[in-house]
């Protein structure tokens, strides 16, 4: 499994400057994002408790400047990451096209080809898949999770262990589902493949089908195929639809108990409210992506 990784993490960066941008994209989106609740923080503890207008013009202003910014960069990182997967994704096929000149006859004689088809397609399209979503969407989450941690610190280090100690929960849900849809999805990739094999057969046969009029046969196992898919796509769709209630519900939960301890802390002027206000928006913002 790393060898497999790590062959593809060579071929996706084939154009080492396209990643380095796009690394730089998403660490910029990043910052911007932390920035934003501090923004906030300093709107409550010092315009407003101290009533310097000019400072909200200037923080109304500044939170602009970081929305156009960070839209700009969100963009930057979509286009690259869509134009690297989808290198990838013609390097692999190429690729699989050479390795399947040079396999023996027996082996396309054992090898239906309507598998060999899928895998040429939604095989290479899921890793097309994952290259473009997967890898920038942990990056960004690690990224955002750690400056998280460093800016509720800096606010609060009663509130960053809180933080510290939702974060199992979280993994453990996404550990959890992460397990359960690797089957599933197992299935789904069976399925397509044989519904592409029977697909293929019927198409190439077509002749020898009407000949023997074995139309309705066949219409029948593709029907039945393609009824499996659809029912392997179904398990696969209600297992991940667990992910955003159970995530949503264990980040109403870490927000509430940031509330009550760090509200007790406002009313006994142990601590202000902007710093409230900044780290529930900081352990929202980070366990919202």
């Amino acid at each position: 499994m790393i060898h497999t990784f790590y062959r593809l993490g060579r071929l996706y960066a084939a154009s080492p400057m396209r990643v380095v941008l796009a690394i730089l994209c998403a660490s910029i989106g990043v910052g911007l994002g932390l920035a934003v609740p501090w923004i906030l923080k300093e709107v409550l503890d010092y315009g407003l408790a101290q009533r310097q207008t000019r400072f909200l013009y200037l923080a109304g202003g500044l939170l602009v400047a970081v929305t156009l910014v960070r839209g700009v960069v969100a963009y930057g990182q979509s286009y690259l990451g869509a134009a690297l997967a989808q290198q990838l994704a013609y390097r692999l096929r190429n690729l699989f096209y050479a390795q399947s000149q040079r396999l023996s006859f027996a082996y396309h004689d054992r090898t239906p080809t309507g598998e060999f088809m899928s895998r040429a397609t939604s095989d290479i399209e899921a890793i097309r898949l994952f290259f473009q979503f997967g890898w920038t969407t942990g990056f960004s989450v690690t990224l955002t999770g750690l400056g998280t941690i460093v800016a509720m610190a800096w606010l609060d280090w009663r509130l960053a262990g809180l933080t510290l100690l939702s974060l199992p929960f979280f993994l453990g849900v996404i550990l959890g589902l992460g397990h359960a849809l690797q089957p599933l999805q197992r299935r789904v990739q069976e399925t397509t493949a044989e519904q592409t094999v029977i697909l293929q057969e019927s198409l190439a046969g077509i002749r020898v089908v009407r000949a023997f009029a074995r139309e309705r046969q066949q219409a029948q196992a593709f029907a039945e195929a393609a009824t499996a898919l659809s029912q392997a796509h179904i398990a696969v769709a209600a297992k991940a639809a667990l992910n955003f209630p159970l995530l949503t519900l264990l980040l109403a939960l870490a927000v509430a108990l940031t509330l009550y301890i760090g509200g007790r802390q406002v009313i006994a002027g142990a601590m202000s409210l902007g710093t409230l206000v900044a780290a529930t928006g900081y352990l929202a913002h980070w366990l919202s992506r």
